[in-house]
């Protein structure tokens, strides 16, 4: 009586009769006294008292062909495994490192991976026509195969778009907008340029100018914020995500804070707020003279400053087409003995102090600002960020900006 097998057991799969002929004749070979070898199990081989050593590197293998061309150079008797067991390396890698420098020659550099599709020289023709002013938008604004096409280049768009970012950081990006000028504004510009270039060609020439301007801050809420959460739609609409802006009440008042201020090289006047009857901040002549110039310029006067002072053209500033020669604020700086001059109209380029404006208005977004004190809370401490060594370098740039406003026919610039 047979051994019962649990129901559960593998089955041992049947033989056919001429398997169990086969394995019968082959039991006095002697390929069946041999142990059978999982198909997972390595063949063994002799070990060598270099099989412990890591893998070599890029350096190990300079060393070994500077050692043997050292050698040779010098004359020096010697076997290559010396310098093989000297840096350790087994001898089939060594013998590989020296018939590489042989093939590269004494001193050469060993070529990896596949040949390049684009050189320097590509780069640099492709880095100049984006960078040719002349052409404007035009090329700036091609498809990344249109500019391959126009380079005479045989590779795909992406090959262009990934080589030109790794070499000079070259990317798709919002162009910045601003508005066009007309032909007769490029005129105006280009002449106003020519004739302060003559006038101050030089950085020594502009230290004694002070460059002056008006701000309108209003009121309202924080700005948006940036934080840190995972991305996904879905994670910038959580509710611990989510900024929450707060209205004005019925008492609190709606308005702006009119402010004035004036830079220049080692120089950063305080910012004196105005009232004005204009809820746009234009501001009139009698509240320039009374709340500015004999406010904040008449101390300049008095300290016996050298400073040229720099408007724009408002009508308040006694500037405009329209200007009178004897109205109260060019009488006011005429018996002051103020040299004055007016920046030319649709020029915020051509003021560093236009840069200036961009701290205070970055705090104004800090918190709500619903009432004045607060809102000139914050453009005092924003104010205070304006350091001095960038507005001297703001004020360095005069001569460069005027001179790239002449390159570009008037047009605007980049400052």
């Amino acid at each position: 009586m047979g051994i019962r097998k649990h129901p559960n057991s593998p089955k041992t799969p049947r033989r056919s009769t001429h398997q169990k002929q086969r394995q019968l004749s082959n039991l006095g070979s002697p390929s069946a006294c041999r142990k059978p070898r999982s198909p997972h199990t390595p063949t063994k081989r002799s070990k060598s008292h270099r099989d412990h050593l890591p893998v070599p590197d890029t350096v190990t293998r300079a060393k070994i062909q500077g050692a043997r061309e050292f050698a040779l150079a010098k004359g020096i008797p010697h076997d290559p495994k010396d310098i093989f067991d000297q840096f350790g390396v087994k001898n089939r890698t060594g013998y590989r490192y020296l018939h590489e420098s042989a093939r590269t020659g004494q001193g050469g550099i060993k070529k990896r991976g596949r040949t390049p599709k684009l050189f320097g020289a590509n780069v640099v023709a492709a880095d100049s026509l984006l960078e040719d002013s002349s052409l404007g938008m035009e090329a700036k604004g091609m498809q990344w195969h249109a500019l391959a096409w126009e380079l005479d280049l045989s590779v795909c768009s992406r090959t262009l778009q990934r080589t030109l970012h790794q070499a000079l950081d070259y990317g798709k990006y919002d162009a910045g907008i601003k508005e066009a000028l007309s032909e007769r504004t490029k005129h105006d510009r280009y002449v106003w340029a020519d004739n302060a270039l003559a006038i101050r060609p030089t950085i020594e020439h502009w230290k004694n100018v002070r460059f002056s301007d008006e701000m309108h801050a209003g009121f309202g809420p924080e700005g948006q914020l940036k934080i840190i959460r995972k991305r996904g739609t879905a994670m910038r609409g959580r509710f611990d995500n989510i900024q929450h802006q707060h209205k004005p009440t019925n008492n609190q008042a709606i308005g702006k804070v009119h402010v004035w201020a004036a830079v220049g090289w080692n120089f950063r006047s305080p910012l004196i707020y105005y009232e004005v009857k204009d809820p746009q901040g234009s501001i009139t002549h009698a509240a320039y003279i009374k709340q500015i110039l004999e406010v904040e310029v008449i101390k300049w006067i008095e300290r016996g400053d050298d400073f040229v002072l720099e408007q724009d053209g408002a009508s308040g500033h006694g500037g405009g087409p329209k200007a009178r020669k004897n109205n109260p604020v060019a009488t006011w700086l005429r018996n002051h003995h103020v040299n004055t001059y007016f920046n030319c109209h649709d020029s915020p380029d051509f003021a560093p102090i236009e840069t200036c404006w961009q701290p205070p208005k970055s705090f104004q977004r800090k918190r709500p600002h619903w009432d004045k004190q607060t809102l000139r809370e914050l453009l005092e401490e924003g104010w205070t960020h304006v350091n001095q060594d960038y507005i001297n370098y703001l004020v360095s740039t005069m001569p460069q900006r005027l001179k790239d406003a002449k390159s570009l026919n008037g047009d605007r610039t980049s400052w």
